[in-house]
């Protein structure tokens, strides 16, 4: 009876292991999109931007 009881409590936590290790790497791999994201829209909010502007009508035309 305790051989069965052994290798039912290595099949769980082995069960137990895996999903564990899944759903760290999910975790870990949804942080890195973030931020990749985050990053990337920060770059876009700080780089320089250039524009022409009329003196005249104030209208506003992309440069490049």
């Amino acid at each position: 009876m305790a051989l069965y009881s052994s290798n039912a409590s290595k099949a769980t936590n082995a069960g137990l292991i895996t999903a564990v290790s899944v759903l760290g790497n999910a975790f870990f791999i949804g942080w890195g999109i973030a931020f990749f994201v985050s990053g990337l829209l920060g770059w876009l909010l700080v780089m320089k931007k250039r524009v022409l502007q009329c003196d005249v009508c104030g209208a506003v035309v992309n440069a490049s």
